[in-house]
């Protein structure tokens, strides 16, 4: 699963997600790679139990 939340700024939309600020969501494995060099946003990666198909 992945997570990006906005910190710089008030909205941002990008790849059909609209961001608020300071509020994480959960976002594909695309739009985490097109945004995670982004200075604007806070993104992460977090491990799925083995139940949960990735």
């Amino acid at each position: 699963m992945y997570f990006a939340k906005l910190i710089e700024g008030e909205t941002y939309h990008v790849m059909g997600c609209f961001f608020t600020s300071e509020k994480e969501q959960q976002i594909s494995k695309e739009l985490y790679e097109y945004l995670k060099d982004n200075p604007q946003f806070d993104v992460r990666k977090e491990k799925k139990n083995k139940s949960e198909k990735e």
